[in-house]
């Protein structure tokens, strides 16, 4: 799955593509995905705006969601490791 990410204002991901609930194309959506599942985010803001797969709500790099390659970048591929919540944040 391919989502792309771009800055919509202060504390706004602005998020298009699809997860398994069908399309996205608005602000910090809940997205839905299945164990196992390749997720890739184009963030189109990364240079202001790091990408971040998290287990916890909060701003810096701790308690980042493991299967992530590239976190920070402009290309996170993320497989998903398990059921549960996660956030995406900068």
């Amino acid at each position: 799955m391919k989502l792309g990410v771009g800055y919509g204002g202060t504390g706004l991901y602005t998020l298009v593509g699809s997860d398994r609930n069908g399309s996205i194309n608005s602000n910090n959506p809940a997205l839905t995905f299945n164990v196992g599942d390749k997720v890739r985010f184009n963030n189109l803001a990364y240079s202001a705006h790091p990408l971040y797969i998290k287990t916890a709500q909060g701003t810096g790099t701790g308690d980042q969601a493991s299967g992530v390659i590239g976190a920070g970048t402009q290309t996170v591929d993320w497989t998903i490791p398990s059921t549960g919540t996660y956030y995406y944040q900068c």
